[in-house]
């Protein structure tokens, strides 16, 4: 069992209890691997760890609490992952969030918690991957959007997270070439409007036909090196063809 167990891969989904993280969670589960996810809402990951569990039984699936914007919570969820799996050849760095005001409205506050988690957060959550990759190497997907791509549309209020977003994209090329020694692959999806709860939230009545498991497998072909290969510093833009 000890030997299964060592074998079976991990991965660990920030954002994991709803959306394009959850259905990367089911993905993943159903593929075999052993899945961590996290959410700033204890309930909320757990309950989705034990739904995804009873769908894969052969998984095995656990839910944390973490706000990957509090460098503490990033802490205790890897040495926690660490300590329940032993290893960890996947992290999707789905977690994220928007505040959609104009210039003259958007605080300070708002705009700091968007880099704090959107940015920084995802940083932190990159150096301790590496830190458990860095001897038998791993991939690293990180979530940005169509609002981190240069000459996209663009959407009013939603300059600070295209902020946000154009640095995910640019710290994942970054540390392509930081993994590179390590065996580390790190790509990012910049997905466009996918039809999710923090969608609604901030376009009430859009319905786009990108669904989170459209974006759940392309992770998925990111992180299975057998299908992916050498793949590393890309970024994959996903344009919808229509809105319902």
């Amino acid at each position: 069992v000890y030997i299964l167990l060592s074998m079976t891969k991990t991965v660990l989904i920030t954002g994991g209890s709803r959306g394009i993280g959850y259905a990367t969670a089911e993905l993943f589960a159903e593929h075999g691997w052993n899945v961590a996810l996290c959410s700033r809402d204890e309930k909320q990951a757990k309950a989705a760890a034990e739904t995804i569990q009873m769908q894969s039984p052969t998984a095995r699936v656990l839910g944390f609490k973490a706000d990957v914007g509090n460098a503490q919570d990033v802490d205790t969820m890897f040495a926690a992952v660490k300590n329940q799996f032993g290893r960890l050849n996947a992290l999707v760095n789905n977690a994220g969030i928007i505040h959609a005001a104009s210039i003259f409205d958007l605080t300070d506050a708002q705009f700091d918690e968007m880099i704090r988690i959107n940015l920084t957060g995802l940083a932190r959550c990159c150096r301790r991957a590496f830190e458990m990759m860095k001897d038998s190497g791993g991939s690293i997907v990180n979530i940005s959007s169509l609002a981190g791509i240069q000459g996209t549309e663009k959407f009013h209020g939603f300059w600070g997270y295209t902020a946000s977003k154009f640095a995910v994209t640019g710290i994942s090329e970054g540390l392509a070439v930081e993994g590179k020694a390590y065996g580390i692959r790190v790509n990012c999806i910049a997905p466009g409007s996918t039809d999710t709860q923090m969608l609604q939230q901030v376009a009430p009545g859009m319905k786009p036909s990108t669904t989170p498991m459209d974006i759940a497998k392309i992770a998925y072909y990111l992180c299975d090196s057998e299908k992916s290969g050498v793949l590393s510093g890309t970024t994959i833009p996903v344009f919808h063809n229509d809105l319902k």
